[in-house]
């Protein structure tokens, strides 16, 4: 049986090009990584799932499974990518924002994305090391494909 709570997400649903631009990672301020991303129910609607990849190694390809505890208006993250890297992040989805944040002595994370009409989400990711400065880590934008 589907999990009502989950509603919320539907306009996240579906295929999505992904732009990655503006990463501290990347050689030129202009470089420009290009993905895809599938966002959508599984086990039966008890979750929605994410999967991205990238065809450009230096941007991991990650999992992330979403679920929803009833005693809360926050969701929770498993993300998991190819360079095994796991974290758990807490997220909202309100009023087109979506916000997703872990904050962690020594590195802390925050997406911060506003969903335009259907088909559009930008935002960026941001980091920090003391949980008080804040840097831009990237920017993503991801259209419907």
């Amino acid at each position: 049986m589907a999990n009502k709570m989950l509603a919320a997400l539907e306009p996240l649903l579906g295929d999505w090009d992904v732009l990655v631009s503006e990463a501290h990672f990347l050689d030129k301020p202009e470089d420009t990584l290009h993905g895809k991303a599938s966002i959508g129910r599984d086990l039966d609607g008890a979750v929605v799932v994410m999967r991205a990849s990238f065809e450009d190694e230096r941007m991991p390809v990650g999992k992330w499974v979403i679920g929803v505890d009833d005693d809360h208006h926050t969701y929770s993250v498993l993300y998991h990518d190819n360079r095994d890297v796991s974290r758990i992040f807490e997220m909202s989805f309100i009023n087109g924002v979506v916000d997703i944040w872990r904050y962690k002595p020594g590195f802390s994370q925050r997406l911060m994305a506003t969903l335009e009409g259907k088909g559009e989400l930008t935002g960026e990711w941001l980091y920090s090391s003391d949980g008080v400065s804040w840097h831009r880590d990237y920017r993503v934008r991801y259209s419907r494909s």
